[in-house]
Formats: C-alpha cells, sequence, structure tokens
C-alpha cells in the first residue's frame, strides 16, 4: 500500500522493523531540528519509542477508525493517541496541552489510506496531511507547529498505514489459503470480498456431515466449525456434496420463524464478512463422512 522504503518496514509487520523505522524517521527530523548529532540522537531515541507506541496502540485497538476512512470512529483510540503524545512530547520539552492535541487530531483526523492512490506519492500526500493536522492542533493548543507535526506524522504513519500493509498481506494469506482445499470461514468471506467471484474446490473428504432423518426434520449439514462456511447441503445418490453458492442469500418467507432467524444470522455474517463482496461457486471434490441420525 505504500511505496519506498518504508514498504520494505512495515510490510514485515514486526516490533522491531516499527521501532527501526521509528528510530530512522525520528533521526532524520531531530537532525534538521536542531542539529545534525545531536539532534539526530535524539530523534532516534524518541522516534523510536514514537513508533513503537503508535502502533501498539493501532494493533491494541484497531488501525484506522478516523473520521474519513472506512472504519468505525474509534474514540478510545484517538485519546490514547493523545496521551502517548502528551508524555513524549513533554519528555521532549514540549507542552502537554500541545502533544495531546496533535496525538489526537492526527488519529481522528486521518486521511485514511486511499487518498493520492497507492505508493510513495499517495503515502508522502497523506502523511503531509497529517503532519499539518498535528501542527496546527499543537499550536491552537499552545504548543509549537513543527512538534506537533512531527508527532502527527509519526502517528499516522505507524499507526494507519503500519496497519494498512498488514491488513494487506493478512488479505493475501487468505485468498491463498483458499485455494487449499479447506475453506475457512475467514477464508470465504475475504474471497466473497476480494475473490471478484472465482470459484472454489474444496476436498469434501475434509467435512464430516451430519444427516437428520427424524419425525420433524429432514436436513443435511456439514458438521463442527465448518457449517458456518457450508451450512446445509445436498449430497447425491453417489454420497458426493452437490455443488453450492457462498451468496448471503435472504430468504422471504419472513412468516417462517425458522427463516427469520436464519434471515437475521445471514445478515449478520454478511456485516462481519465486509457488506459488499461476489458471490462465488463452491465444488466439492471426493465424499464427505456422513453420520446419520434417525
Amino acid at each position: 500500500m505504500i511505496g519506498g522504503a518504508w514498504g520494505s518496514f512495515f510490510a514485515t509487520k514486526t516490533a522491531t522493523s516499527v521501532i527501526v523505522a521509528g528510530a530512522l524517521a525520528g533521526a532524520a527530523s531531530g537532525g534538521i531540528a536542531t542539529g545534525p548529532l545531536k539532534g539526530a540522537l535524539q530523534g532516534a531515541v524518541f522516534g523510536a519509542i514514537s513508533g513503537g507506541i503508535a502502533h501498539g496502540i493501532g494493533e491494541s485497538f484497531g488501525h484506522g477508525g478516523g473520521l474519513f476512512d472506512n472504519g468505525s470512529f474509534n474514540l478510545s483510540k484517538h485519546l490514547t493517541h493523545g496521551l502517548s503524545r502528551a508524555a513524549i512530547g513533554k519528555a521532549q520539552g514540549g507542552t502537554w496541552r500541545g502533544g495531546f492535541w496533535s496525538g489526537l487530531a492526527s488519529s481522528a483526523l486521518s486521511p485514511g489510506t486511499t487518498m493520492g492512490g497507492n505508493g510513495a506519492g499517495g503515502f508522502t500526500l497523506r502523511t503531509t496531511i497529517a503532519g499539518v493536522v498535528g501542527g496546527t492542533a499543537s499550536e491552537l493548543g499552545g504548543g509549537k507547529f513543527a512538534n506537533g507535526a512531527v508527532s502527527g506524522a509519526f502517528t499516522h504513519m505507524f499507526n494507519v498505514e503500519a496497519g494498512s500493509v498488514a491488513k494487506a498481506r493478512r488479505i493475501k494469506a487468505l485468498l491463498k489459503g483458499a485455494h487449499d482445499g479447506h475453506l475457512s470461514l475467514e477464508e470465504a468471506n475475504a474471497h466473497f470480498v476480494y475473490g471478484q467471484g472465482e470459484p472454489i474446490y474444496v476436498d469434501a473428504s475434509k467435512l464430516t456431515v451430519h444427516k437428520y432423518q427424524i419425525a420433524w426434520m429432514d436436513r443435511t449439514i456439514v458438521a463442527g466449525d465448518d457449517y458456518y462456511v457450508h451450512g446445509q447441503v445436498t449430497i447425491d445418490n453417489d454420497g458426493k456434496i452437490l455443488a453450492g453458492d457462498y451468496d448471503f442469500d435472504i430468504k422471504h418467507k419472513w412468516y417462517n420463524p425458522v427463516i427469520i432467524a436464519r434471515n437475521i444470522g445471514t445478515i449478520g455474517g454478511l456485516h462481519v464478512a465486509g457488506g459488499i463482496g461476489t458471490p462465488f461457486k463452491v465444488y466439492y471434490i471426493g465424499k464427505p463422512k456422513v453420520i446419520t441420525f434417525r
């Protein structure tokens, strides 16, 4: 999602890489602000601390959640960023109020991760905006614009941007895992949102199916956690599962209590999956283990 040297640091998604990236950024900004050697050393120390804390807050509360991105507004996270930046700013000789408002504003008013597109240009644009927001908030709070700008840029880089890269890597892993013969719920949801309707082939021999043939029930469902992916299925005369759709369809028999409960669960599942996606076919290879209940 981001370009240049920062992308290689963020892509590893390790605490060490974030701290190193923070130290490098801090050394650069410190050297410019207060002198080549002393400023660079101090900046490296506080940069490492700032990067680690900002990323840690994102990992704890969730990356994103700003007013202008697609996530839900996360006030607790924004307040935590404000408090952390207040403490760091005070340790650097700044004001508590300036640090607090710069951290809170740059987190709450984050430009997200899509403005300006992918690559170094978009990353630079978004980080600059976050820096200006942080600097302005710091000055309005009685602090220095320069301190707030650095605070805002750090909060954005090591929270929102780093989280965006981590999410992209996770999605890529899930999409790959969806083709390994066993489809987990998380993989199915990722494929629904990002798979563009490509069919999935499942090794049916890894599934257990419960076939209920009792007075008030005649249903065949996939057992265990696999039920949340495959649900109710149809088995042919050869013992194979017929192909199905992963589509979050809504049934229209609202007078039926069972259908009502089923539709509520489907709507909840669609929300968890991401809300908007493309249905896809699921084909079953081989035969499942069938346990019949009479």
